[in-house]
This record gives structure tokens, C-alpha cells and sequence, in this order.
């Protein structure tokens, strides 16, 4: 089912490599990992994930609008897919910190950004595993986000797309 392909995919691949690099990050830093929005990275493969992830938004949004609930859930899965076999296996260097500081922070934020806007668009889907996900990553966020309705991943609005983000040509 897709609530358990979810969960075990979180459960190897989110908690077990993200959460291990911010922890990786803060201890050679000596500072907190805070989440304070998209970084402006120039890095190719962030401006790819960036904008393959506002194409999803932009997706569900129109398929949810004509009641097409059916096609969001394969769109899901293959944005998952996409996103653990191409843009962390790839970055895998940057992520660790290989390729120095700047790198470092530059993807691990857009993998926090990535997978924040992902769980949003699969809470109606997945609405416990989706939960468990958020309260997770809400640790890492700057208060600054939120407008105090921030105690559940359900109190927070599907995102938005921002046309801007999208590379058309990119995203084939």
C-alpha cells in the first residue's frame, strides 16, 4: 500500500540520511540547523529538484481542483522515486559535506525544503505518516514560519507553486 511504501521509505531514507547530516552539520559547526526558507543555490541539480517540485504543486493543485484525487497519488510515488534515486544519490557529496560548508548547507536546505513541501501535498494521502514526518522536521523550522497553527502538519495549507521555479525544459 502506499502508506506503508511511505513509511518504510521515510524510515531508511529521511530520518536515517537527513536527519543524520543535520546532526553531522551542527556538531563540526557548533550551531543549530535552523530552516529559514528556499536557498538561492546555483547548484544545477537544486534548481532541478526546486522546480520539479513546484511542477508537482502545480499538478496537484489542477488535478485536485477537476476532483482527479487518483492521478495524485502515482505523481507522488514517482516524485519520491525521482527524489531518492536522482537528486540524494547524486548529492550524496554535497550532503555530507564533501564538497565544503557553502555546498553542504545550500542541500541539505533544499532537501529540508523539498521534503517539507512534499509532506504537505501528501498529508490528505497519508495523514498519519505524514504527521509523524512533520514533527519531525518542525524542530529544524525558524519560527518565522509559522502563523501559530503550526502543532499539525493538517493545520497547514497545501503550498503553492511559484511559476518562477519552474524550468519547463528542466523538469522533462
Amino acid at each position: 500500500s502506499y502508506a506503508e511504501y511511505g513509511k518504510q521509505w521515510y524510515q531508511r531514507r529521511v530520518r536515517g540520511f537527513l536527519i543524520q547530516n543535520i546532526v553531522r552539520l551542527e556538531q563540526e559547526e557548533g550551531r543549530k540547523f535552523v530552516y529559514e526558507g528556499d536557498a538561492l543555490s546555483e547548484n544545477v541539480m537544486d534548481k532541478w529538484i526546486l522546480s520539479y517540485t513546484h511542477s508537482l504543486i502545480e499538478f496537484v493543485e489542477v488535478e485536485m481542483a477537476a476532483y482527479r484525487l487518483y492521478t495524485v497519488v502515482p505523481r507522488l510515488i514517482q516524485f519520491i522515486e525521482n527524489l531518492t534515486n536522482w537528486y540524494v544519490r547524486l548529492n550524496r557529496p554535497r550532503i555530507r559535506g564533501e564538497m565544503g560548508l557553502e555546498e553542504c548547507e545550500a542541500s541539505v536546505n533544499t532537501l529540508f525544503s523539498v521534503l517539507l513541501t512534499m509532506i504537505r501535498l501528501m498529508a490528505p494521502f497519508t495523514p498519519f505518516l505524514t504527521e509523524t514526518m512533520y514533527q519531525n522536521l518542525k524542530q529544524a523550522i525558524h519560527p518565522k514560519f509559522f502563523s501559530g497553527e503550526d502543532d499539525s502538519i493538517h493545520f497547514l495549507m497545501l503550498p503553492k507553486f511559484n511559476s518562477g521555479k519552474i524550468d519547463r525544459e528542466g523538469t522533462k
